[in-house]
């Protein structure tokens, strides 16, 4: 029985993905005067932020320290956060279905832990979580499943209780890893992954309701008996 839902953040709550895209593009550009192709970026997305730059740092064969350059993606990104991030379309409304149903949530992000804050008190949506974890409290980011088992232990259920909702291939592979069936709702750069492994597809968000909920429950019962 699925008794919880555990969701990423960006491209799955926050329509953010594309003003990532821009913030690396720009800064790359700016400073190394290297463009980074859309589809390339897009394979990536999902992995943590550290991963992201050490390949692209030794794709360009660049000279730099990784730890400043990282820092100033990650504040030029949350100095974006206060004037360009929007909420994905019917994040809310899935939301308050969920708890009008007794449903648990979680925010399962490889972002750290203060930015996810920052992003859902912006948008007044924190009364809808349960629990929230971010990247920077667990060891090992996805593909490794370590932040979805953990964000079902914070909402003290099983992993096969849960269902988590995934824009990028990496997420998807750590649920899997974790046990955890996954809806796949790729966005605009996600979509150039591979997303055939996600145990069940979607276009958008306004299509996660209830009905579909009692689906994938109906669908877990008919593999089990």
């Amino acid at each position: 029985m699925i008794k919880g839902v555990i969701f990423d953040m960006d491209g799955v709550i926050i329509d953010s993905n594309h003003i990532i895209f821009e913030n690396w593009s720009v800064i790359f550009k700016k400073k190394f005067n290297k463009i980074i192709d859309k589809k390339e970026f897009a394979m990536h997305l999902g992995e943590s932020a550290k991963h992201f730059l050490e390949f692209f740092v030794e794709k360009f064969e660049l000279n730099v320290s990784n730890e400043n350059l990282l820092l100033e993606l990650k504040n030029n990104y949350r100095q974006n956060l206060e004037h360009k991030i929007i909420l994905k379309k019917s994040v809310i409304k899935t939301l308050k279905m969920l708890k009008e149903n007794n449903y648990k949530t979680a925010l399962a992000t490889g972002a750290n832990k203060d930015t996810a804050l920052r992003v859902i008190k912006k948008f007044e949506i924190e009364k809808y979580f349960d629990y929230i974890i971010g990247g920077d409290e667990v060891k090992r980011a996805k593909p490794n499943p370590e932040i979805f088992l953990k964000a079902a232990q914070g909402l003290k259920l099983k992993p096969n209780e849960c269902i988590v909702i995934e824009d990028a291939k990496k997420g998807i592979i750590a649920a899997n890893s974790a046990n955890i069936k996954v809806i796949s709702i790729p966005d605009d750069i996600t979509k150039y992954q591979d997303h055939s492994i996600a145990d069940f597809h979607l276009k958008s968000m306004n299509e996660l309701n209830f009905e579909f909920i009692m689906s994938i429950i109906q669908h877990k019962k008919s593999k089990n008996s």
